[in-house]
């Protein structure tokens, strides 16, 4: 990936009172999706193959802004144009997907997260503890931009979902099979900027995350401003329904559940219905 780096830094007479009297500022990331899409079995002109990976790719490709002081910090998708060539007009993009969705508001010092999320046109809160990682410092380092950054990895597990759909002349099926498989996550954390965020829920390290790579997603630091003269306000988000991070993975499962059902029962196809969430 080529990013272009622009880093804001302070004064080195004021170096004393950034740590002494902690830091605010915005970091701005960059992040990219890999995905393989293999549309070699469809029968799609090429032309609409190459339109569809087009508009996949930059789906994957998305821009955050992380607000932080040294007890908070709010990260947000920044909104982005999009030209389609092939459409000749200008679209607006609003692409928070999965987990990376909605405002996130980190409160550093009790540990714990607050993240707006919009599920079939109802608000909800999630508000949970933040996750605790073991995280292995090594003494590698790399320059990001002016800053000095050292690694650190961990080890989680992640979840392979297959699904396939098997189509008779009388029925559809949807079949699912889940598999686990480690993965690596790698972080560049600066102490220079001595907060204990990053991206989306990443953290937990003595220094501002500047890059991450976990799986197929990395997400890269393009710009850093510190102790802007303006002070920053941090606000968790207050609109939605409070929910905690295992009831709304159970709701939002419940609901696709309820969404394939409705397809393999003809219920969901050309009904005009839309899907709603009680409660």
């Amino acid at each position: 990936m080529n990013f272009t780096y622009s880093f804001i830094l302070l004064p080195l007479f004021f170096v004393s009172q950034f740590y002494g009297q902690g830091v605010q500022g915005k970091a701005f990331y960059a992040s990219k999706t890999s995905v393989e899409i293999n549309l070699d079995n469809r029968n799609i002109p090429q032309q609409r193959k190459e339109i569809i990976k087009q508009r996949m790719k930059s789906s994957l490709e998305k821009e955050f802004e992380l607000t932080f002081d040294s007890t908070s910090s709010l990260y947000k998708e920044l909104e982005r144009l999009d030209t389609p060539r092939s459409k000749g007009f200008i679209v607006k993009a609003h692409i928070y997907r999965g987990d990376s969705s909605g405002l996130l508001f980190k409160d550093l010092a009790k540990q714990t997260y607050t993240r707006k999320r919009e599920l079939f046109g109802k608000l909800f809160l999630i508000q949970d503890s933040l996750y605790k990682r073991n995280w292995q410092l090594g003494a590698e380092s790399k320059k990001i931009g002016q800053y000095t950054c050292y690694k650190a990895t961990y080890t989680r597990k992640v979840k392979n979902r297959s699904t396939s759909w098997m189509r008779s002349d009388q029925n559809e099926k949807f079949t699912e099979s889940v598999s686990l498989r480690s993965v690596i996550v790698t972080a560049w954390y600066t102490m220079d900027i001595p907060v204990s965020s990053g991206p989306n829920l990443y953290g937990g390290l003595p220094g501002l995350i500047l890059e991450i790579s976990d799986d197929n997603t990395t997400i890269l630091c393009t710009k850093v401003v510190l102790n802007p003269k303006d002070k920053i306000a941090i606000k968790a988000p207050q609109k939605g329904k409070k929910v905690s991070q295992n009831e709304f993975n159970t709701i939002r499962a419940n609901k696709a559940k309820e969404m394939r059902e409705q397809f393999q029962n003809g219920k969901g196809r050309n009904s005009g219905n839309r899907t709603k969430i009680r409660g």
